[in-house]
Order: structure tokens, then sequence, then C-alpha cells
């Protein structure tokens, strides 16, 4: 309230605040997705692979370079 004769109160009941335990169903989920997680990144669609001659010699080099630039941000969020 911005003038003295008003006033705000604010009242919770001891249910409403966040609990500091953690359910089960909640490990569960965290673990479920921790593993979700490792085997996405090792995966092998993040694998570096070599390009033979013959991929080099049908690919302009503009292209390429196009390429590269999209797996930046990939290799950024890995690192």
């Amino acid at each position: 309230a911005q003038e003295e004769s008003q006033s705000v109160m604010i009242v919770m009941l001891k249910e409403d605040l966040p609990r500091n335990e953690v359910a089960w169903w909640q490990w569960l989920l965290f673990i479920v997705c921790l593993g979700a997680t490792l085997l996405s990144v090792n995966v092998q669609t993040f694998g570096v692979t070599l390009m033979t001659q013959q991929q080099m010699s049908v690919i302009p080099p503009e292209q390429m370079a196009q390429l590269a630039a999209k797996t930046v941000p990939t290799a950024a969020a890995i690192f």
C-alpha cells in the first residue's frame, strides 16, 4: 500500500509452502531423463565421418562451408 492508512496482509498456509523432500516418482523421472540424455549424446548421429574424394568432388566448397556452419551450435552444446 502506498498510503499510510492502507495496509496489506499476506497469509499463507503451511501446506502451501514447498516441501524439501523429493517424491519417489520425481527421482524415477530424474533417472529416466538422465539415462535418455546420456544415451542420446552417445548416439552415432553425432559421430564425425571423413568425406571421400567422390563426395568432395560433388559438393561445391560454398555448400561444404554452409554444412560445417550448421554443426557449430550442436558442437557448442555438447562441449
